[in-house]
């Protein structure tokens, strides 16, 4: 399928929540990361972190509500973000103000269905290219859900500094720096409440208002 064909009728809007939907959708697995250990961080934090982890590990199943901001040398949009994980497959949508270009996005590790309103579907195998060949922009999108969940994904790492509660402060990973700058409690896990991804082109900014984890009920965040 000639996606730039597909998506050149599209409003610049809808091109810019895409690109969203490309940015913070992946294809998770339930494999746990590597799990590298800030040499700097005191053995506490060092054992709260790996403890960290094996908590997450524990929930196949998760979801979050809040809000995305990309700003690029050309440009900048928002966007309310809706995404939830089942295992490998997920659900995201992202909207504009009063449900402006929303885009519904459905996946699994093996193929992705991107469905704007208004418009017929688009079917891929690849979100990275998917991206690329739309937008020119090439990002790790496989290591979002991790990032997301405050874990590094699967790989090497360049960087890795704990903070005292046993989760990430900063993250440096395949070319990117993600900061997280606010966490919130939900069953004794401290989970991301503010993070900033970004490289010399990009900046992805995420305000994380709502977790859930398994089938618990929704939680609002602290404001």
């Amino acid at each position: 399928m000639h996606f730039s064909i597909v998506l050149q009728a599209h409003s610049n809007f809808c091109r810019r929540v895409l690109a969203a939907g490309c940015l913070v959708l992946g294809m998770a697995s339930c494999t746990m990361p590597s799990k590298p250990i800030d040499i700097g961080a005191s053995e506490q934090a060092q054992a709260l972190w790996l403890q960290h982890q094996r908590q997450l590990q524990s929930y196949s199943q998760w979801s979050i509500k809040g809000r995305a901001a990309l700003r690029s040398d050309r440009e900048s949009w928002s966007a309310t973000l809706t995404w939830q994980q089942y295992g490998n497959n997920y659900q995201v949508r992202l909207a504009g103000p009063f449900g402006q270009g929303a885009v519904n996005i459905d996946g699994s590790d093996e193929q992705i269905r991107v469905h704007i309103a208004g418009q017929e579907p688009v079917v891929a195998d690849d979100a990275e290219l998917l991206l690329v060949r739309n937008l020119g922009w090439s990002v790790p999108v496989q290591s979002l859900p991790f990032w997301l969940r405050g874990l590094p994904a699967p790989g090497a790492v360049d960087a890795l500094i704990l903070g005292e509660s046993g989760t990430i402060e900063h993250l440096e990973q395949q070319g990117w720096q993600v900061d997280y700058s606010a966490y919130r409690p939900l069953h004794g896990i401290n989970l991301p409440r503010k993070i900033l991804i970004k490289n010399g082109e990009l900046r992805l900014k995420l305000v994380l208002d709502r977790w859930r984890l398994g089938e618990e009920q929704v939680v609002a965040a602290l404001r």
